[in-house]
């Protein structure tokens, strides 16, 4: 083999080499589960950042107008409820987006007003609606297979489903604020008794509340307006009470001549406090999260509290991170923030 036939050989296994170092670039540049490493550190858990969903500048599949809910597939899916584009967007576990689901409208598989996902054991997808006053299931494969109808629970918060293939929602109806209905939609049991006063403008600032199911079909709620989670067994017994250690904002009302209802804060608040999220970790604890002022999904505002739940310890551990929207069996949390843009974050922890 003569000297130009090596020059040629190189020449062309450079370019080959260059175009794919070129390749592999422009696919890093077009990315979208970005990896700059943010970690929340505490002596008691930690969180560090594996990617994020939502950075990308030219692709509309990859960003969101107003995200609210995220749950994550035995497989790793990443379902992602976006409030404004009225959408389901899905993603492998790595970020890459696969399909949507769903669209705005009030027929079979569409959506007005999306209040939460969730995803029972069998990989099928509910979707709650307050305008619509239903729940949407649709098929593993994002097929729609049809509707619960819930007419007599109006303005229904977040779904949670147990592995009893029970779900649990809130919503004023009855008297009582937590309902259990099997996956045919019958309802099996309401608990947790309202306040006695059962004004619409009450329930829609008190009772909605967050809500996460644990093991034996045990009920964790933390219920706007008070500062404490209530923990009930699966017939719906109260059985413990988790004082918060976070400043709660109180809120008084009293009820007018008129008919109507008073609101004030109390002396040197400014500004309403709720719960964004209630999530069980892997390892025993139980994750809370207290929103401040008027936004549900601003990490500025948002402080995270755990509580361990069998010698019932609680500490603050952050107060910017983001809002939790899914913790999966290998401890993997997945959080999502609307401020300064809308994206999922996905955190590894580790429990000290």
């Amino acid at each position: 083999m003569d000297y130009s036939t090596i020059k040629a050989l190189l020449i062309c296994f450079g370019c080959s080499f260059w175009g794919f170092i070129s390749c592999t670039r422009n696919d890093d540049e077009e990315s979208i589960a970005k990896k700059t490493k943010h970690q929340f550190l505490s002596r008691y858990i930690s969180f560090e950042e594996e990617f994020r969903i939502g950075e990308s500048k030219n692709r509309d599949k990859y960003t969101f107008a107003k995200i609210v809910d995220i749950k994550v597939g035995l497989n790793g899916d990443i379902f992602v409820l976006d409030e404004m584009d009225l959408t389901i967007k899905v993603f492998d576990s790595r970020g890459n987006f696969k399909k949507s689901i769903g669209r705005k409208g009030s027929g079979p598989g569409e959506m007005q007003l999306p209040s939460g996902i969730s995803l029972d054991s069998k990989g099928k997808l509910l979707l709650g609606d307050r305008i619509l006053n239903r729940i949407t299931i649709f098929k593993e494969n994002g097929d729609f297979e049809g509707t619960i109808k819930l007419r007599d629970f109006p303005s229904f918060h977040k779904i949670a489903i147990s592995t009893a293939e029970n779900f649990y929602l809130t919503s004023l109806h009855g008297g009582w604020i937590i309902h259990k209905f099997n996956m045919d939609g019958v309802l099996r049991n309401s608990f947790c008794k309202a306040y006695p006063d059962n004004n619409l403008l009450i329930q829609d600032f008190f009772i909605n509340g967050v809500l996460c199911v644990g093991r034996n079909d045990s009920v964790y709620y933390f219920p706007d307006g008070e500062n404490e989670i209530r923990v009930f067994n699966n017939a719906g017994i109260l059985i413990e009470t988790l004082v918060r250690i976070g400043e709660y904002t109180p809120i008084k009302y009293e009820k007018l001549a008129s008919g109507g209802v008073q609101f004030s804060f109390a002396e040197g608040f400014r500004h309403f406090s709720f719960p964004v999220s209630l999530h069980i970790h892997p390892r025993g604890i139980l994750i809370s999260q207290l929103g401040h002022g008027d936004s549900r999904s601003d990490p500025r505002k948002v402080v995270t509290e755990i509580h361990y739940i069998i010698n019932k310890a609680s500490y603050t551990i952050s107060d910017s991170l983001p809002t939790i929207g899914n913790i999966d069996p290998n401890g993997n949390v997945y959080c999502f923030q609307n401020y300064p843009i809308p994206q999922v974050i996905k955190f590894s922890t580790i429990v000290h």
